[in-house]
């Protein structure tokens, strides 16, 4: 291979050389500035579960300065709006423990007959019609459900006896 055979400009070799170097650091620079942007998020992330762990750990703080631990606990009343306050947390907890029973007894054998109706025995139509509607009812939040409740079935339930008292 003789020398006049390669042709290499070298000029343009070096032209294109540093707008790829230019094309690197700028890209580096871009990289870098992305870096920051998402430890800012992370560490944003990081000071917002601190503070909430902290107004918790202090408020608490005060608020069992005044209250026993025990009672908090084991006390069968919460009556914090009363001459006499007192801060049992039982009958929160026992609410909430029969609600969980009853959402489990009743979600889980529905659930899964569900499931294994239109993985299994439903044709592809119903499948198709069922399964969106079900995917939207499972991303509305329960506390939607909880509020729809309150403000519908429960004024309707609790006007129901008045009425029967009236006629």
């Amino acid at each position: 291979m003789s020398k006049s055979e390669v042709a290499v400009d070298y000029p343009q070799m070096r032209d294109q050389i540093r707008t790829q170097s230019g094309s690197v650091a700028s890209r580096k620079i871009r990289e870098r500035a992305i870096e920051f942007g998402m430890f800012l998020c992370a560490a944003f992330s990081v000071a917002i579960t601190v503070g909430i762990v902290w107004v918790l750990i202090y408020e608490s703080w005060h608020f069992f300065a005044n209250v026993s631990l025990v009672e908090f606990l084991t006390d069968t009343q919460w009556t914090v709006l009363f001459e006499n306050p007192r801060y049992g947390i039982m009958p929160l907890v026992t609410g909430t423990l029969v609600t969980s029973i009853i959402a489990l007894l009743v979600a889980l054998p529905l659930g899964t007959t569900i499931a294994v109706y239109l993985s299994e025995y439903a044709n592809s139509t119903v499948r198709e019609i069922l399964k969106p509607i079900l995917e939207l009812l499972s991303a509305v939040p329960t506390v939607v459900f909880g509020y729809f409740a309150l403000l519908f079935v429960t004024h309707r339930h609790h006007d129901r006896p008045l009425r029967q008292l009236t006629q």
